[in-house]
């Protein structure tokens, strides 16, 4: 597959970076918005979203809510889960009102990482070379499914022209337990002939076509062979 840039994003996908899901509302039974979403916890090691990171209204504290109990609405974006405000506001909450300062008390698995603690984070090669950092973890709003990592390399973190940015399948990529870091399970010379993205342009994760000879450059399995989900 030669270098090229994936199709530009269309509104309301389903797929999109981790951290863009802050500030969703969430809604109760009763249909009343009682939090917004702050933060994503994912399991890094099996490559799905754990917990919602909620914020209450009036409140300096996030509660964790189990990812299972949340129902997307397709056509508003936003959540709902069969919960009052009442049991939400009695519920455990993190310390200090931040993920990582809470961290201690309720992340009892150590694959378990806010996704807003990703950014940056470098991706190392099979031989512990760093191949680049991650720029966004691209999630399925409804499932909760990891599917995609965006790594930059290059001018990482500059507008530079010559910055750009490699989409991976989650599958790629390996939580190193001990080290606390990612490890790329690829040949390098894999990414001389990867797509690339220029720049920051937003695009269509969900395009089948593009999702599809991905896939097939890196001799991965497109996860909606493996189950009946949308790409």
């Amino acid at each position: 597959m030669t270098n090229e840039q994936s199709p530009q994003k269309k509104r309301g996908s389903r797929l999109v970076d981790g951290a863009d899901i802050r500030g969703t509302p969430l809604y109760d039974r009763k249909g009343d918005e009682i939090a917004a979403l702050e933060d994503l916890v994912i399991d890094a090691a099996a490559g799905k979203t754990r917990y919602a990171l909620l914020r209450l209204a009036g409140t300096s504290s996030l509660r964790p809510l189990p990812w299972e109990q949340l129902r997307l609405d397709v056509q508003s974006g936003s959540y709902s889960a069969d919960i009052s405000d009442r049991q939400l506001r009695q519920a455990p909450s993190l310390k200090g009102g931040g993920a990582a300062s809470g961290s201690e008390g309720w992340r009892q698995e150590k694959s378990l990482i806010p996704v807003t603690e990703l950014a940056d984070v470098p991706l190392t090669g099979t031989k512990g070379q760093k191949l680049g950092c991650i720029r966004e973890v691209i999630i399925d709003r409804a499932s909760g499914q990891i599917v995609y990592a965006l790594m930059e390399s290059g001018n990482a973190g500059t507008a530079a022209p010559e910055s750009h940015a490699y989409p991976l399948p989650w599958a790629l990529i390996i939580y190193d337990h001990d080290n606390k870091g990612f490890r790329l399970e690829l040949d390098p010379e894999h990414l001389k002939r990867a797509p690339v993205v220029q720049g920051t342009r937003p695009f269509d994760w969900e395009d089948r076509v593009w999702a599809e000879r991905l896939h097939e450059h890196y001799g991965v399995q497109p996860r909606w062979t493996l189950r009946s989900v949308s790409p």
